[in-house]
């Protein structure tokens, strides 16, 4: 959510992927609307769904799970988001 932080990786060589509890305009971010997590336009569970309390926990699921879904696409496959959800349930 931070412009000063995407200036700072703007010039640094490799994949950027960002997550955003604020805006929609990011890889991954929480649609309050409708209490969502979203990551690579996938939703990956509800608020209601995920245990922990705090913006800054839904920020750190949503970088978390981008992270594993970019790192490898098998990720990003029906089966695999079904165990990151869980996952994220667990807590």
């Amino acid at each position: 959510d931070s412009a000063d932080i995407r200036q700072m990786v703007a010039d640094v060589p490799g994949q950027h992927a960002t997550f955003s509890v604020e805006s929609r305009d990011a890889d991954a971010w929480f649609d309050s609307d409708v209490g969502e997590l979203i990551v690579l336009h996938e939703t990956i569970l509800t608020r209601r769904e995920f245990p922990l309390l705090g913006m800054h926990n839904i920020a750190n699921a949503l970088a978390a799970t981008l992270a594993v879904m970019v790192a490898d696409e098998r990720h990003q496959h029906p089966d695999a988001l079904a165990r990151l959800a869980s996952g994220l349930r667990s807590f």
